[in-house]
């Protein structure tokens, strides 16, 4: 009688099974590693939103003298957009790290300085004064250079009581 010998192993349709549900994993694992990564990189824009926000209020909130020594208004500073050129420059997300470039243009006034290399460019909107004092502080970044950029902005303004009031921050294409 001619007996069967069983072969331990497995068959050929359940190794691609599990092929198939290892790559599926993979897949899902790869995308949510990217959402992290880029999540990491735009956490940057709202600290550094934070920090300027909290430079102006204390601008504000301090007594300033013009050159001839005659008392100034309350008001928020105006900031140009630092760096100065667009975001992505040569095709590479970050800025380079420079601290004198924080050092002009009025952001020392709010002492707000960034010492290491970077995603998004910042830049502050203000007008009026006293209690018609009002600004916008703003962040853009280009995290993958595409066309798409990301916008971070905090609106501020001066209150019935005479404080400053945060607005809220209004997140524009977050992770583009």
């Amino acid at each position: 009688m001619l007996s069967r010998r069983r072969v331990k192993g497995f068959t050929l349709v359940e190794l691609m099974i599990v092929v198939v549900v290892l790559g599926v994993l993979a897949s899902v694992a790869v995308q949510s590693y990217r959402r992290f990564i880029l999540q990491s990189k735009t956490s940057e824009a709202s600290i550094n939103l934070k920090q300027i926000v909290n430079g102006e209020i204390i601008y504000y909130s301090e007594t300033h003298m013009d050159k001839n020594e005659k008392l100034l208004p309350r008001q928020f500073l105006s900031l140009k957009a630092t760096p100065d050129e667009d975001p992505c420059p040569q095709g590479v997300s970050r800025y380079k790290a420079s601290t004198s470039i924080w050092k002009t243009n009025g952001w020392d006034s709010i002492q707000f300085a960034i010492h290491n290399s970077h995603y998004y460019q910042y830049k502050v909107e203000s007008s009026g004064i006293k209690t018609n004092a009002t600004f916008t502080a703003s962040a853009r970044g280009n995290i993958d250079c595409d066309s798409t950029f990301s916008t971070f902005r905090v609106m501020a303004n001066i209150g019935p009581s005479g404080d400053p009031v945060i607005l809220g921050m209004v997140i524009s294409n977050e992770l583009e």
